[in-house]
């Protein structure tokens, strides 16, 4: 069994990033998260995790054929691209505002989203 994960692109999240007094707030609905997921996807080979959260998601006593490609779980798992995020030249160097939107908050949020609750989340 192998699972689809897509990319997504960190860099094009920061975009939505807005300064909220000491910190940057990022707010990501279905259409611009779906203008940050990169073209390329993965097939990510089976392991536990993801089949505990398959588990959850339909029941301990779901099959899958083992040549079937899972797309269950590309809603709420992917691989964060920090591409051209933290990468830093001399010659050019990268605005520092970026990196400082890169804060706990930012995390906290996307989090929130997988878990769908955002009271006492990381708190």
């Amino acid at each position: 069994m192998k699972y689809r994960i897509y990319d997504l692109s960190v860099r094009a999240m920061l975009n939505y990033s807005k300064p909220d007094g000491l910190f940057y707030k990022t707010v990501i609905d279905k259409n611009a998260l779906r203008s940050c997921i990169k073209h390329s996807a993965h097939e990510q080979d089976d392991n536990a995790l993801f089949y505990q959260i398959l588990c959850v998601l339909h029941g301990n006593d779901f099959k899958y054929d083992s040549a079937d490609l899972v797309t269950d779980l590309s809603d709420v798992i992917f691989y964060a691209d920090f591409s051209r995020v933290f990468d830093r030249d001399a010659s050019h160097p990268y605005p520092d505002d970026r990196l400082t939107s890169m804060s706990v908050e930012f995390f906290r949020e996307i989090l929130c989203k997988i878990a769908g609750d955002t009271s006492n989340f990381l708190e």
